[in-house]
C-alpha cells in the first residue's frame, strides 16, 4: 500500500472525523481485496501479507479468500503483548489456521519479558526469529542466516 501515496503520508479519510475510523477499516479492506483479487500474481510459493495488530484484518482476510491462511505471528517480549497475541493466536487456531512460528521483536532492551518463549511453548510453534532492540548490520545477517 505504501507504494501508492506519498513518502509518509497516511491512508486518509477526507468525511467527518467521527467516522474516520470505520471508513479508514472499509479502505484498507477493499484495498487489500483489489490486491489480492485484482493482482496478476503469477505462480507464487507463497504471498506475505503484514496486517495491522488485532483480529479484524486477519478475519476480512478469511472471508476474502474462504480459506485461513496460515499465520506468522509477531510479538514484542512484554506481558501485554503476549496477552493480546495470545488471543489473535488462538482465533487463528479456531478458524483452521496453521501457526507458522512466532517472530519477537525489540528483543534486549528496554521493554523486558519472555512473550515468543511462552507462546511458543503455549502453542507448540516455533519462535522463528528474535530482531534485537536496536538492530545492526551483523544482527541483520545473522538474522538472515537463521532464517
Amino acid at each position: 500500500m505504501g507504494q501508492f501515496l506519498d513518502e509518509g503520508a497516511p491512508l486518509t479519510f477526507t468525511g467527518p472525523a467521527a467516522e474516520s475510523f470505520v471508513w479508514r477499516g472499509a479502505m484498507e479492506a477493499s484495498a487489500l481485496r483489489e490486491f489480492l483479487g485484482d493482482v496478476e500474481w503469477g505462480k507464487l510459493d507463497m504471498l506475505l501479507l503484514d496486517l495491522p495488530p488485532g483480529m479484524q484484518r486477519y478475519v476480512e482476510l478469511c472471508d476474502i479468500l474462504g480459506n485461513p491462511p496460515a499465520a506468522l505471528t509477531v510479538t514484542i517480549p512484554t506481558p501485554e503483548s503476549r496477552d493480546a497475541v495470545r488471543r489473535a493466536m488462538r482465533a487463528a487456531v479456531e478458524r483452521g489456521s496453521e501457526l507458522l512460528g512466532i517472530v519477537e521483536n525489540m528483543v534486549g532492551g528496554a521493554l523486558q519479558g519472555t512473550a515468543g518463549d511462552d507462546l511458543a511453548a503455549e502453542f507448540a510453534a516455533p519462535v522463528v526469529a528474535r530482531i534485537p532492540w536496536h538492530p545492526t548490520p551483523d544482527s541483520w545477517n545473522q538474522l538472515a542466516a537463521q532464517l
